[in-house]
């Protein structure tokens, strides 16, 4: 029926035909379509399309309008976007000369004389009249940066070309002047409204950016939730390393309280060709013992390829060729030594299907199969081979979250194939810096994109640097520590990511921020699933989460908020030894230092100092944090002693957040088996602090019965009394610090479906 209404609207006859010509053209015409419909589907608008002119105009939601260009060429069906319409209240006024579609929040126009696409389309919002969709976005908060390979900053530092280029942000879907075009090119969706496109999607939103987002996730689709590993410590190095290499390092991490879930092999994993997908049998000897020690201590492991060229030597490759029905004689040869060691290879088109049927089947199942846990894709995939590549690792694992690692983000819809990384940035304070500003545009868009921690190649020995680095990464972003290291065990100081071996200053703050990591896994995934719900970034810009006030839109993209009640301010350039200072704006409320209990009243500027094991970070007045304690790998976490972490106002108020918990690793929440439990806090402005816990709503396979509470309150008055279920608890179930305003309780084990009143009512 679609299909059928969009045809129609095709079928404009010049009204100086005669009926005859015009009965024998349209009969020609919807042969020809019939052929159309049955080879090539065509991406249809639902019936309540409007018609305006030469335009076709269909609400998908209250924040997203499909705007087709009518013309002859034909639009192939975007394979990515999901256009089913919901019913949105709208008064559609049908003019000779332009048509006038009004909703609650903005009003289109289109005239009907138009003769190339969005000709003569307006848009009016908040009393602002917008006439020239194509015209340049300069209140764009930002997009998705496909890679920062060799950036110093917004510099470009590439032998390979571009040197000293100055890079810029592309636009993103979220803009100040509250609204944004984007244009649909069939398998993909780009920002702005492209020459060669005649199928647009404009995004209506005012401030209501996280909106704009939930709405953006239901056309293009949710990123999926990941598994509880992917928010652990992840590290790799580009060096010749052996089994034994890793075993120490894993082992380094551990004995010092560090979690590790993640170990990344480079391309010392196999032979000398950076094509090559056979075992380093000099390296790893018999490659199943190295799989086998890695599950046995809870790692996960992530291979790198490159999946442009075919090793001739291996016997698979010629199988490939002959399943994709490729002659090897006339199949290019690659050439380029730099990249294959001068070793005989094959091009290899793998982007086409056909081509890399075979090739998963033959080379990149049998490293699953084998024990590698995640695909690592080097080189620029684009969107299409993410998806293949994300579809046939899901195949294999039918019942577990699964992921892809790429170099690249390919465009909007990147964050349906987790995971991306930033590529090999500059070891540089500008790259610390422009590499939070992308991760945070990322993140608007579902895209949670990795650092290379403290930077991958060159650079000064900066040891503050890599512990910023650290803070940063540990509060933000995945912990990728990845850096280049040569052919040999390079000592180069500037490249090292492992703690221990950067000075005892260094291994302190790595050890402090990794642990709080570890700490804050749980909300991390409440943080992840929030945004799978609603739409709101894990890692939220300032405009995002308080779009209503014009100090939130001056916050240059250099501090963010972790989730709904954790606000963070990096330090991103160099102190004097390792203090040093930055403005921060705390937005409305009260807001308690994270380290330091201290107490601010929002809706203010500040400047703060920072030594180098701390970072500028404050928890939201009134809110409850549940918090655990460190563990060695995302598996060890003990989720039955869980800790409260409660910032305390001076005023009064109340509020509620919940606890998010599935089983971490399986696909069930898709079919809501998780359980949320519900944390309300209320102050009655003096003395009386009360924190009621819920009975837990829902279950999952796996879920704990009994959980014993301990509750942490900050900046908080001596109690006199605090009692549980009305009853008074002695003092050996709390303690107070004066000298930190801090007050603990630990409460018994109990179940989690017996709900919790506790109150304290303080001197």
């Amino acid at each position: 029926m679609k299909n059928s209404l969009t045809i129609f609207f095709l079928l404009s006859l010049n009204n100086k035909e005669s009926k005859q010509m015009k009965l024998q053209m349209l009969q020609r015409k919807i042969v020809y379509i019939v052929v159309l419909i049955v080879l090539f589907p065509i991406s249809g608008f639902g019936a309540d399309a409007t018609k305006a002119g030469n335009h076709e105009i269909e609400v998908i939601n209250e924040t997203v309008i499909r705007i087709r260009f009518l013309s002859d060429k034909v639009i192939s069906s975007n394979p990515y976007l999901n256009t089913s319409s919901r019913e949105v209240q709208k008064q559609i006024t049908m003019g000779s000369e332009q048509t006038t579609i009004v909703t609650d929040n903005w009003t289109l126009r289109c005239a009907h004389n138009a003769t190339m696409p969005l000709e003569g389309v307006s848009l009016e919002i908040n009393g602002q009249v917008f006439s020239n969709l194509h015209a340049k976005d300069t209140q764009n908060f930002g997009g998705c940066v496909s890679a920062v390979d060799l950036w110093k900053g917004w510099k470009k530092t590439n032998t390979f070309g571009g040197e000293g280029t100055t890079m810029s942000m592309p636009d993103g879907i979220l803009s100040r002047r509250g609204w944004t075009i984007t244009s649909d090119m069939g398998d993909n969706l780009f920002v702005g409204a492209n020459k060669n496109a005649n199928e647009f999607y404009l995004f209506v939103y005012g401030r209501d950016y996280q909106k704009a987002i939930n709405d953006f996730f239901l056309l293009t689709g949710k990123p999926p939730l990941l598994p509880r590993w992917a928010f652990g410590n992840w590290f790799a190095r580009f060096q010749p390393w052996t089994p034994k290499d890793y075993k120490e390092t894993l082992e380094g991490f551990r004995s010092r309280g560090m979690g590790l879930d993640v170990l990344f092999c480079d391309m010392n994993w196999h032979s000398e060709n950076w094509f090559s997908m056979r075992y380093n049998t000099e390296r790893f000897g018999d490659m199943s013992e190295f799989f086998k020690w890695s599950k046995s201590e809870n790692i996960h492991l992530i291979f790198n390829h490159h999946p442009d060229g075919l090793e001739k030597s291996d016997p698979r490759s010629l199988e490939i060729l002959k399943r994709a029905g490729l002659d090897p004689e006339n199949v290019e040869d690659l050439v380029d030594e730099s990249i294959n060691k001068g070793l005989p290879t094959w091009k290899l088109n793998y982007r086409d299907p056909v081509v890399f049927k075979p090739y998963w089947d033959l080379m990149l199942k049998p490293l699953l199969d084998d024990g590698v846990d995640v695909h690592w894709i080097d080189g620029g995939p684009g969107l299409h081979c993410m998806k293949a590549y994300y579809d046939a690792t899901q195949k294999e694992k039918p019942s577990e979250r699964v992921a892809i690692f790429t170099r690249q983000a390919r465009g909007l819809l990147s964050h349906r194939y987790p995971l991306a990384f930033s590529g090999d940035t500059w070891v540089s304070w500008a790259s610390l810096q422009m590499t939070l500003e992308v991760s945070l545009a990322g993140s608007a868009h579902g895209l949670w994109w990795g650092h290379n921690v403290g930077g991958h190649k060159h650079g000064d020995k900066d040891d503050e640097l890599y512990s910023r680095w650290m803070q940063v990464a540990a509060l933000s972003s995945p912990m990728f520590l990845h850096s280049a290291g040569g052919r040999t065990m390079s000592d180069n100081r500037s490249l090292i990511r492992r703690p221990w071996l950067r000075g005892e200053e260094a291994e302190d703050v790595a050890q402090r921020f990794i642990q709080l990591r570890y700490a804050l896994l749980p909300y991390f995934e409440m943080a992840y699933r929030d945004m799978y719900d609603t739409g709101r970034p894990l890692t939220c810009m300032m405009p995002i989460a308080f779009p209503d006030e014009d100090d939130a839109y001056n916050t240059n993209r250099d501090q963010f908020m972790l989730g709904q009640d954790l606000l963070v301010a990096p330090i991103m350039t160099k102190g004097v030894r390792g203090t040093a200072s930055r403005q921060l704006w705390l937005p409305p409320g009260e807001w308690i230092n994270w380290f330091s209990n201290q107490h601010y009243k929002g809706n203010q500027w500040l400047t703060v100092q920072s030594g180098i094991n701390e970072i500028p970070m404050y928890q939201r007045a009134g809110a409850v944090i549940p918090v655990v304690q460190p563990a060695l790998h995302s598996g060890a976490i003990d989720y039955v002693n869980m800790t409260l972490r409660i910032a305390c106002p001076t005023t009064s108020i109340n509020s509620e957040s919940k606890l998010y918990e599935d089983d971490g690793l399986s696909l069930d929440y898709r079919t809501g088996e998780n359980r949320r439990t519900a944390f309300h806090y209320s102050f009655n402005g003096t003395n009386k602090h009360v924190v009621t816990i819920d009975r837990a709503e829902g279950n999952f396979q796996g879920a704990i019965d009994e959980r014993a509470w301990t509750l942490d309150f900050r900046n908080i008055d001596k109690p006199k009394t605090v009692t549980a279920n009305s009853e008074n608890l002695g003092k050996d179930a709390w303690s107070y610090d004066r000298k930190q305003r801090s007050l603990t309780v630990n409460l018994p084990v109990s179940s989690v479906q017996n709900a919790i009143v506790m109150g304290i009512t303080c001197l």
